[in-house]
């Protein structure tokens, strides 16, 4: 896996509320950084209830 790929896996095991999921379809991707969606959905509506922003690559 690469930096992306695992910082992902991270979030959704250890940050992520139940019901949350990573809405990888609307991902802003900036020169250095990268916006993520967190919503949650229920059996009616989806709410965005976070952005997470993150580094482009693994060095900071």
């Amino acid at each position: 896996m690469n930096y992306f790929e695992d910082t992902i896996s991270f979030i959704r095991q250890h940050i992520l509320r139940k019901d949350e999921q990573i809405d990888m379809n609307h991902v802003i991707r900036d020169s250095s950084l990268i916006d993520i969606d967190v919503v949650k959905r229920t059996a009616r509506t989806i709410r965005r209830v976070g952005i997470i922003t993150m580094a482009r690559d693994g060095s900071l």
